[in-house]
């Protein structure tokens, strides 16, 4: 992987470490925010990582390439935070491998 994919990585990470929290807040910190306030405090800043991280990604491929990077980092995020606050899942590290593969493929 190259060093461009860095900043990308990295903006997506971030946004969705925000979306797990904004869907798993109540459970796990019993924060009860409104949608409205979500939103509110939330999304101008996931809209502009996730924006500026998606153009940054078609640059460096094509809408494929960036799509699956999308997801692998998405799901390696959500199963690195599912793990440490609600234990292992084996058929996560089953998906994370799959997910894995496909963007071995899609990136040769």
């Amino acid at each position: 992987m190259t060093s461009e994919y860095i900043l990308p990585i990295a903006m997506l990470t971030l946004a969705n470490l925000v979306f797990w929290f904004k869907g798993n807040s109540k459970e796990l910190f019993q924060l009860d925010w409104t949608p409205f306030q979500w939103w509110l405090f939330t999304s101008l800043f996931t809209n502009y990582l996730t924006l500026y991280a998606w153009w940054k990604l078609i640059k460096l491929g094509d809408v494929w390439k960036a799509g699956v990077t999308w997801g692998l980092v998405s799901l390696v995020t959500d199963l690195t935070l599912n793990t440490l606050f609600f234990g292992f899942n084996f058929r996560g590290v089953v998906a994370l491998l799959l997910c894995g593969i496909a963007a071995l493929i899609s990136h040769k």
